[in-house]
């Protein structure tokens, strides 16, 4: 039995992107541990409550650079306030980077966007020093959970930038909440943990597959496939 090509062609090749469109269309979440990576493209500087050992209130608002507005929180209502590095804060962040102390024992420092985003992170830093284990986990819209993920750091005073980096990456533009945490905040004498510049974000980045990647695949890919499944149906057919 023989079958044309003008017919098979056609059904193969919408198989493909068919199933190239479904493997693409659910949003995938990525652990990103540096900032580089992180591919940001807005930032949110915490100094913008204040200097050193200016408290925060809970459910203060934040703008970034660009004009995105979100709000913090803590899980548990404890203290928020701002430190700088060397200027009231003994870390290991960048020297001069504000930092954003959430003094809770045990808690969650909540960052939610008034607008969702496709990526954000920040350096990290237990308030004991020491060895530690640091956990981000970014939520939708509807509160539900993408992903959570966590990395070990290392609390120490050198000023020296080393704080781990910890962030997460969607390729939608999906992600409307953020929670940070350690276990070790619940040193008693050294409450909490604290974040630096808020990395984010807006847009996917281009260098993660999406699902426009198919007109480059039609473009290119699929007329070498076209071609090469065309002459093996012809060998057939003369066969």
């Amino acid at each position: 039995m023989k079958f044309s090509s003008r017919v098979v062609l056609p059904t193969i090749l919408a198989v493909f992107i068919v199933f190239f469109v479904s493997a693409s269309s659910g949003a995938q979440i990525l652990e990103v541990t540096s900032r580089t990576g992180l591919g940001g493209t807005d930032l949110v500087n915490w100094g913008q409550f204040g200097g050193s050992y200016t408290n925060v209130a809970q459910s203060s608002t934040f703008t970034s650079n660009n004009g995105l507005t979100g709000q913090i929180s803590t899980s548990d209502s404890s203290q928020m306030q701002i430190r700088q590095q060397e200027n009231g804060w003994s870390g290991n962040f960048t020297q001069g980077d504000y930092a954003l102390w959430a003094q809770t024992p045990g808690g969650y420092l909540n960052i939610a966007f008034n607008n969702p985003v496709s990526a954000a992170g920040a350096n990290i830093m237990s308030n004991p020093y020491g060895s530690f284990n640091a956990t981000i986990t970014a939520y939708d819209s509807s509160n539900n959970q993408l992903g959570t993920f966590t990395e070990a750091g290392d609390s120490n005073g050198n000023n020296d930038g080393s704080a781990i980096f910890l962030g997460v990456s969607s390729t939608m533009a999906n992600i409307s909440k953020i929670t940070y945490t350690t276990d070790t905040s619940t040193n008693s004498s050294f409450p909490g943990f604290a974040i630096n510049q808020l990395g984010i974000r807006q847009n996917p980045s281009t260098a993660v597959p999406e699902p426009g990647d198919l007109a480059f695949l039609l473009a290119g890919g699929f007329p070498g496939l076209a071609l090469m499944l065309k002459r093996r149906f012809l060998r057939v057919q003369k066969g």
